[in-house]
């Protein structure tokens, strides 16, 4: 996924304006998303707070606005400063093939589903051992079900949500294998669960010990399932 805002004229001072896209673009960026503006688009990106320390390109009548902004203004017909490209008039073919190759810096989207005892338990090994994805921790109550890659952490018995969700998504026949696993406890993943291109991984044991064992042991293999949704 990437926020890109390739507009010229009077249009982005506009959109520099509106605290919704502002909003937006600034969310983008912590997420570490991909963002491309041209000509006098990368105005919204100063305005976003977003440039400081990075070199930029735009119309030259932006160059001031760009540099109080903290950016670098460079006269380059396009500019990569990792994972915002920014682009002068007319380079709209070289500027989209540039972020075309800025998406494929874009680390794919994590969610991993726990309870507040489990996560810290659980916290740094499933950051080390996902470290090709960008992580990103909630509760069942926050769950955007239509996320691409879903990794939950506890069976049916776990507290605050998570055991209702995973009885939601596995079989009888899979919830038994839980509580009948030994003491490494499995990993479980389903797909095509809320939406087609979705994959959803459950890593879980017949207690909290043995779902932590089984993130530890297994974090490569939960690696490999949420790589291909």
């Amino acid at each position: 996924m990437a926020s890109s805002y390739q507009e010229d004229g009077k249009n982005p001072f506009y959109l520099a304006e509106d605290s919704h896209v502002i909003e937006l673009v600034q969310e983008a960026y912590r997420e570490g998303l991909a963002i491309a503006a041209i000509c006098h688009g990368p105005i919204v990106l100063a305005r976003a707070g977003i440039l400081e320390g990075k070199k930029a390109t735009g119309h030259t009548t932006i160059a001031d606005d760009l540099t109080k902004a903290g950016a670098e203004y460079i006269k380059e017909k396009v500019d990569i400063d990792g994972l915002i490209a920014t682009g002068n008039w007319p380079y709209f073919l070289e500027l989209a093939l540039a972020f075309a190759d800025t998406l494929l810096k874009v680390k794919p989207r994590v969610y991993v589903v726990a309870n507040r005892i489990d996560l810290p338990l659980n916290m740094q090994v499933v950051k080390q051992g996902l470290y090709k994805f960008r992580v990103r921790f909630t509760t069942p109550e926050a769950l955007d079900k239509l996320e691409s890659r879903i990794l939950i952490l506890g069976g049916p018995a776990a507290y605050e949500g998570v055991g209702e969700l995973v009885k939601q998504l596995l079989t009888e026949e899979e919830q038994q294998r839980i509580w009948e696993a030994e003491e490494t406890g499995v990993i479980i993943a389903k797909r095509a669960v809320w939406y087609e291109k979705q994959v959803i991984v459950v890593a879980a044991g017949r207690d909290r010990w043995a779902t932590q064992r089984a993130v530890k042991e297994l974090i490569a293999q939960i690696a490999e399932e949420l790589a291909s949704p």
